[in-house]
C-alpha cells in the first residue's frame, strides 16, 4: 500500500482542503482558553508537508478569517499570495465561540485592500446582534468597484440602507437576507438591485429575502437585451413586484431550481401568472400541493421581536425543484381561499401534504378547509400536522385515497392515531388496498412493549378500513407528552 507520503502534491493537497473542513483553525476552547490550531498543525509534520502547505495559496486564502487575530489575518493574508480572498465572517462567528470579536478585527477584515482582492464576501448573520456583523459592511459593497468578487452572501439588517450601486462584474452568486416587516424597511432600493442585474452579467445565482424595496419602480432599463438563464433563483419578497424585475433580466429553464416565497400578493391573478405562465409553466401541471402553518419572526439586539408572521403557506410544486409558496398571514390577509381556487385548478392535484414543522395552532377562522374541498382527486395525504389534523375531514369523501402516510413530529402516538381512526370512520370506506404508512420516531414514557399493548386495539380498529404498515421507531424516555384539551 503506498504511503501518504508518496502521492502527488495535488493529492496531498485536496486532503488538507478536507481536512481544513474537518479540523478548522481558529475555534476558541473556552475550558482552556486556547485557540486551536487545527489543520495548520500540519504543516509541522514533517518538511515535505510544510512545504505543500505553505506552496499552495488557496487554502490560506480560503480560510483567512479563521483567527479572531489580526496578526494571524495578515500571515494568511500574505501566504494566500495573489488569490482572492475569502473574507468569510461566519468563520470568525463560529470559531469565536460567543466570546466576542475585538472591533480592531472587525475593521481589518474591513480593510478596503483585501476587499479590492476578495473572491468572495460572507457574513449572512441572523440578526443585529450577531458578532460577526459591522456597519462597515454596506459601506465597502458600495464604496468602489469590486472586480474580483464572485460571491456575496450577507445579511443586511433593515436599518442599513444601501445608497449607492453595488458594481460587481465578477459576480455569479448573491444572496441577502434581512429582518425588514415591510416593503419600505427592505434596505435594497429596487434601482440598485437593477443596477447590479444590470453590470453582472455572468450572475446564475439569486436569493433574496425580505431585503428589497420594490415601492419606487417605474421604469425598466430599455429592453431588448438577450434574457440570462439563471441555475438557482431563491426569492422571498413582500408581494409579486420583484418578480417584474427577476422577469426582465432573466430567464429559468428545466435545469433551474426555483423557489418563490410570496409574503403577500398585491393581485392573486396576476401573482400567479407572474410564478407560472411567464416562466413558460403551466400551472394546470402542479400535482403537489402542501399546506403548512408556520411562523416567522426576527430579533433586534435587545432580543425584541422586530416582527412576528403566523400564517399558513399553500406549496406548489410543478416539480422536485420548482416551488411556489402563497402565503397567507393571519394579520393581514391580502387574498382568499376562494380567490385561489376561482383561479387555480385544484382537480388536478393528486398529492397533498399537511405540514406544521412549529406544532403551533392557527386561531384565525380562515382555515383552509373550503380550498381541501375541491381537492377530488387526491391519491396520497401526507399528514404532519397534529394541530389542524381535523383538517382532513374537508377532503372530499369520493376523493380515491390509496396511501395515506401519518408522520407527525417525535411520529404519531395513540392520540393521534385515534384521531386518524375518526377520519377513517367518517369516510366509510372499507379498502384494505388502502396503505397507512406509520412514520418516524416515538418516545414513550411507557415500556416499549406495554405501550405496544396499549395501542393495539387502535391499530385493530384502523386495520378495519385500511392496512397498516408500521415504520416508527420506538424508544423509552423518562418524559411524557402533554394532551392538549
Amino acid at each position: 500500500m503506498a504511503s501518504i507520503q508518496n502521492l502527488p502534491q495535488d493529492c496531498l493537497l485536496d486532503i488538507f482542503l478536507f481536512l481544513a473542513v474537518a479540523w478548522p483553525a481558529g475555534k476558541y476552547r473556552p475550558g482552556s482558553e486556547t485557540v486551536d490550531l487545527g489543520w495548520v498543525l500540519a504543516g509541522h509534520v514533517c518538511h515535505r508537508w510544510r512545504s505543500v502547505l505553505l506552496g499552495s495559496r488557496t487554502i490560506w486564502s480560503l480560510w483567512a478569517t479563521s483567527f479572531c487575530n489580526t496578526d494571524a489575518l495578515r500571515v494568511f493574508v500574505e501566504r494566500a499570495g495573489p488569490a482572492g480572498l475569502w473574507l468569510d465572517m461566519n468563520i470568525m462567528h463560529r470559531n469565536s465561540i460567543d466570546r466576542g470579536i475585538a472591533r480592531e478585527v472587525l475593521d481589518a477584515v474591513m480593510d478596503p485592500d483585501l476587499w479590492r482582492r476578495a473572491r468572495g464576501i460572507i457574513t449572512n448573520a441572523g440578526n443585529r446582534g450577531h458578532l460577526a456583523f459591522t456597519p462597515l459592511l454596506p459601506q465597502r459593497l458600495t464604496s468602489f468597484a469590486l472586480l474580483n468578487v464572485h460571491t456575496v452572501d450577507i445579511f443586511l439588517p433593515r436599518q442599513f440602507r444601501l445608497d449607492r450601486e453595488i458594481v460587481a462584474p465578477a459576480l455569479t452568486s448573491i444572496t441577502i437576507r434581512s429582518d425588514a416587516a415591510v416593503t419600505s424597511q427592505c434596505p435594497v432600493p429596487v434601482r440598485i438591485l437593477m443596477a447590479l442585474f444590470e453590470t453582472s452579467t455572468i450572475l446564475r445565482f439569486i436569493s433574496l429575502r425580505r431585503c428589497v424595496d420594490t415601492t419606487p419602480i417605474h421604469v425598466f432599463p430599455p429592453g431588448g437585451r438577450d434574457r440570462r438563464l439563471l441555475s438557482v433563483l431563491d426569492v422571498g419578497c413582500m408581494d409579486e413586484r420583484l418578480l417584474h424585475v427577476i422577469h426582465h433580466f432573466f430567464i429559468v429553464d428545466s435545469s433551474s431550481s426555483v423557489s418563490i416565497d410570496l409574503y403577500s400578493v398585491s393581485q392573486l391573478s396576476g401573482a400567479m401568472n407572474l410564478c407560472f405562465e411567464d416562466f413558460g409553466l403551466n400551472r394546470s401541471l402542479v400535482k403537489c400541493m402542501g399546506i403548512h402553518f408556520d411562523d416567522e419572526h426576527a430579533r433586534g439586539e435587545g432580543r425584541d421581536d422586530l416582527f412576528r408572521s403566523y400564517f399558513f403557506a399553500i406549496r406548489l410544486h410543478i416539480r422536485d425543484d420548482f416551488v411556489v409558496i402563497l402565503r397567507m398571514d393571519e394579520g393581514q390577509q391580502t387574498w382568499s381561499w376562494r380567490s385561489f381556487i376561482d383561479i387555480f385548478p385544484c382537480s388536478n392535484i393528486t398529492s397533498l401534504t399537511l405540514r406544521n414543522p412549529a406544532d403551533l395552532e392557527s386561531q384565525t377562522v380562515e382555515r383552509p378547509g373550503e380550498l381541501l374541498n375541491q381537492l377530488q382527486c387526491i391519491d396520497t395525504v401526507t399528514v404532519s400536522d397534529r394541530q389542524h389534523v381535523d383538517l382532513l375531514n374537508a377532503i372530499p369523501l369520493t376523493s380515491p385515497i390509496s396511501t395515506i402516510v401519518v408522520d407527525m413530529d417525535t411520529a404519531a402516538d395513540n392520540e393521534d392515531l385515534a384521531d386518524i381512526w375518526h377520519w377513517l370512520q367518517r369516510r366509510g370506506k372499507k379498502d384494505r388496498t388502502v396503505r397507512l404508512l406509520l412514520t418516524g420516531r416515538l418516545l414513550t414514557a411507557d415500556d416499549i412493549e406495554r405501550y405496544r399493548r396499549i395501542e393495539a386495539p387502535v391499530i385493530s380498529a384502523l386495520e378495519v378500513f385500511v392496512t397498516v404498515e408500521d415504520h416508527r421507531v420506538l424508544e423509552k424516555t423518562h418524559s411524557s407528552r402533554v394532551y392538549h384539551a
